[in-house]
């Protein structure tokens, strides 16, 4: 009988040192991602219900969160491309086709691309990428958009410069969230703001925030929009359209334009012109329209 020769096994190959370390640092990307995800849906959460409710949350809260979006979509990114560096690199996974390691690594790109939209999407709710705070000697211009955080934003560029007597010039403003333009408003004398100035375009929040205002200039050639406040289904917050109209009538508005301004839905906007504020008997103060560079750094409308 003959006998049966076993052939002996052949051992496994040994990883390289590079696989090992792309594999583990993918992997601890993946868990560090992992908790920025969950943070940042918590955040969110957070954020969306405030927006909804037209509350605030803490200023160091709001200033952390695009971090938090952007740090979780960049550890996505990267735990993306080193899973796509893996299926390409030359002795990746068994037994795979040169085509099937090709197709893996556009599939998993296309995904981190996908998710840096998403993310970059999200941190839109907080931070707005049209707003601009800038500080011109007495003047600080609040240019684009009113976003959730603004206020921390506008506080700080304040603290960095010697107490004075401001002038906010709401200058090309959008509005934005209508939350915020009160925390403002509310907090004029604190801030060392002494007067809103509206600039071109001041819609929606922007025109909430200078109808507001105790002492209120406006540029020649200004058009303000307005409308009821609403959340982001939309829809008209009625709590906050009781206090908008307050605010209007406290500061001089007839109570008769004010329920008007306020009867505009969420797609709707009513524009004022200076001559529609003048036949309306409303307090201001008239002033030149900037022309310079130094003195329009919003960009013209």
């Amino acid at each position: 009988m003959l006998d049966k020769q076993i052939e002996p096994r052949a051992n496994p190959p040994v990883p390289r040192f590079s696989q090992v370390f792309a594999k583990t640092l993918a992997t601890l990307l993946l868990i560090t991602a992992a908790a920025f995800l969950f943070g940042a849906t918590i955040l969110g959460i957070l954020v969306q219900w405030a927006i909804n409710h037209n509350g605030q949350l803490p200023d160091q809260v709001i200033a952390f969160y695009p971090i938090l979006v952007e740090a979780a979509t960049w550890t996505l990114i990267c735990s993306f491309v080193l899973t796509a560096f893996q299926a390409i690199y030359p002795s990746g996974p068994p037994g795979w086709s040169h085509e099937r390691r090709s197709m893996t690594a556009m599939v998993l790109l296309a995904l981190a691309a996908a998710v840096a939209g998403m993310f970059s999407a999200l941190g839109g709710i907080s931070m707005s990428e049209n707003e601009k705070i800038v500080v011109r000697d007495n003047r600080v211009y609040w240019c684009g958009n009113i976003a959730m955080g603004s206020y921390h934003r506008l506080i700080t560029q304040l603290n960095r410069r010697p107490a004075r007597d401001w002038t906010l010039v709401l200058q090309n403003n959008s509005g934005g969230v209508v939350a915020t333009a009160r925390q403002v408003l509310d907090n004029l004398e604190a801030l060392g703001i002494k007067s809103v100035e509206a600039s071109g375009l001041c819609a929606s929040a922007c025109a909430m925030l200078w109808a507001s205002a105790p002492h209120r200039l406006l540029a020649k050639d200004t058009t303000l929009g307005f409308h009821s406040p609403y959340n982001v289904n939309p829809h008209v917050e009625t709590d906050a359209v009781i206090t908008e109209r307050a605010q209007l009538v406290a500061a001089g508005w007839p109570p008769g334009v004010a329920d008007r301004l306020m009867g505009y839905g969420p797609t709707e906007m009513g524009f004022l012109s200076q001559r529609d504020l003048d036949a309306m008997g409303i307090q201001y103060t008239a002033v030149p329209r900037r022309q310079s560079s130094t003195e329009q750094p919003c960009g013209t409308n």
